[in-house]
């Protein structure tokens, strides 16, 4: 590979912290159900070692029962990562590349698990990271 496609930021690895999940057993079932879920997420980097450590949580159908979604998920993904040099500002390169790297992973999360509780599988639409606020 050449440098010029070689990226500064290594994924190291990652860990589900945790996965909340909750049916909503009196779901009344629509015709189309659309797909309201919030993604936040926290960085932290250590300038001596150049580790970022970058937490997503994803919660979808927030009041669930109230709003007559099928179910409540909350999941909290851990990423380790690398940066190989400073010229970018690493707190900026994670905020925007570690979510990119992660939320595939929460969408598989969430598709097998939705499909291993036997209810509709959900698939998360993908996301515009460089949108995130």
């Amino acid at each position: 590979m050449s440098d010029d496609l070689k990226s500064v930021l290594s994924f190291e690895h990652y860990i589900v912290e945790s996965v909340d999940f909750k049916v909503n057993l009196k779901f009344e079932k629509k015709s189309k159900v659309d797909v309201t879920f919030d993604l936040k997420r926290n960085v932290e980097y250590d300038e001596k070692s150049r580790v970022g450590v970058v937490s997503v949580t994803t919660t979808l159908f927030d009041e669930f029962q109230e709003k007559n979604y099928p179910f409540y998920m909350q999941i909290k993904v851990i990423g380790y990562f690398k940066i190989e040099t400073s010229k970018h500002d690493p707190v900026d390169l994670l905020r925007v590349n570690a979510v990119a790297i992660l939320f595939p992973y929460i969408r598989a999360l969430v598709s097998t698990y939705t499909a291993g509780a036997n209810i509709q599988p959900l698939i998360l639409p993908a996301i515009n990271v460089n949108n995130l606020q």
